[in-house]
């Protein structure tokens, strides 16, 4: 591999240079190395698909990756890179490289480059977004944070924005904290965020409004008092799945399903904070989509509902609610399957509708319970095991600990 410098140079006469001039062997990659202030974007415009650019210090621009003139001596012509890397020379913590946008986000991939990857580097915007993917394909972006400190707090809008055009994109091992819009929006079909904490952002630590998304291991909070993120994984697309992950303390819920959203795995996710001394704001999950599942999952000591199923169709299974201020399991919606789930210790009821004409009647406008536990903590005054005011609800196999007379009745039990 041959190595190209740029640190050194006026950004004028690094314009200039092109890879022959600096004798590179184009037949194979090559690393141009950027120290700030030296322009990343004139290292942009110098490479040839397949380098890597290695960055260092801090950077006031705004940098595009996308279609471009390739220098002379580059195999290509002016067609998309196939692949290229732009990469900070710390780690994480360490914060040794800082993109700062200018006019906009801190880099912007367009639809004119495929195979980037952004690695190693913090990224901020006074103005706009940190990333920006616009429709761009099988964008990498891994190990870059968003500054947590002034006067570079986060950024305008959002950490990471991914279109609805883009393909593939795949965010994983980031920090995007206090942005004031969302830690990470992801738009893209195929979409991935793994391992992502976003906390404390204006709107959603992490916004799904594409389709075919996975969601592995991350964490979306709020640490502040009072609360500014309002959301900890907001979903409006198709078919995501949402797994091992955790959020507590958001304004209007952890985990909430918009009703665009349809085909919906929640999987071993836990909403709210096992040890908090007292309950924290928003609902556990909010499910207002269709076709959605909620499985495995834990909702535990939140200020709203544990679990709200407002939508149509969805099923909860297998999931505990417990010492929720609101209902454990609110039921507002039609057709729902609530299966093998427990409910321990609220206020207002455990699994209850608040529908006036609510009737579980399966196969019409079914909310359909079955094998179901709701039981009242040891020390706890009061609290119903259903509230279902509908005297033909149907049902299989139920019971609340201990038996009362406000059981609910033996069609359900």
């Amino acid at each position: 591999m041959r190595f190209r410098s740029m640190g050194i140079l006026a950004a004028a006469a690094v314009a200039m240079l092109t890879a022959g001039m600096l004798g590179i062997d184009v037949a194979g990659a090559a690393t141009l190395t950027v120290t700030c202030p030296a322009s990343v974007q004139t290292a942009v415009n110098a490479a040839c698909s397949n380098d890597v650019i290695l960055v260092t210090g801090t950077c006031a621009e705004s940098v595009v990756v996308g279609l471009q003139t390739f220098a002379a001596g580059c195999p290509e012509g002016v067609v998309p890179f196939s692949k290229l890397t732009i990469k900070g020379s710390g780690t994480k913590s360490s914060g040794a490289t800082i993109i700062q946008g200018q006019a906009g986000p801190a880099i912007t991939v367009t639809a004119d480059a495929v195979n980037v990857t952004l690695q190693n580097m913090t990224v901020g915007s006074n103005t706009s977004h940190g990333i920006a993917v616009v429709s761009a394909h099988k964008v990498i972006i891994n190990n870059v944070k968003t500054p947590t400190t002034l006067p570079l707090l986060g950024t305008a809008m959002d950490g990471v924005n991914v279109d609805m055009l883009s393909t593939n994109t795949m965010v994983t091992s980031c920090t995007l904290n206090g942005n004031l819009g969302d830690g990470v929006e992801m738009g893209a079909t195929f979409g991935q965020i793994h391992n992502v904490t976003a906390n404390d952002n204006g709107m959603a630590g992490i916004r799904i409004t594409g389709s075919s998304a996975d969601v592995q291991r991350c964490t979306a909070k709020d640490t502040t008092a009072p609360g500014v993120q309002q959301y900890g994984f907001y979903v409006d697309g198709p078919t995501a799945i949402l797994q091992r992950s955790a959020a507590d303390s958001n304004a209007i819920a952890q985990f909430f399903d918009a009703p665009a959203s349809r085909g919906v795995i929640h999987f071993r996710n836990v909403a709210g904070l096992s040890n908090a001394a007292a309950p924290l704001p928003g609902d556990g999950f909010s499910e207002n989509g269709s076709g959605n599942y909620i499985s495995s999952c834990t909702s535990i000591r939140n200020m709203g509902h544990g679990v709200h199923m407002a939508g149509d169709g969805n099923e909860l299974q297998l999931t505990v609610s417990s010492q929720n201020v609101g209902s454990q399991v609110l039921i507002t919606g039609d057709r729902n399957l609530i299966d093998r789930s427990t409910a321990l210790r609220v206020g207002t009821g455990f699994f209850t509708s608040v529908l006036p004409d609510f009737n579980v009647i399966l196969g019409s406008t079914a909310n359909f319970f079955v094998r179901c536990v709701a039981s009242l903590e040891s020390g706890a005054a009061s609290g119903q095991g259903y509230a279902i005011p509908d005297a033909t609800t149907t049902g299989t196999r139920n019971t609340r600990r201990p038996a009362l007379p406000t059981d609910p009745p033996v069609s359900m039990r």
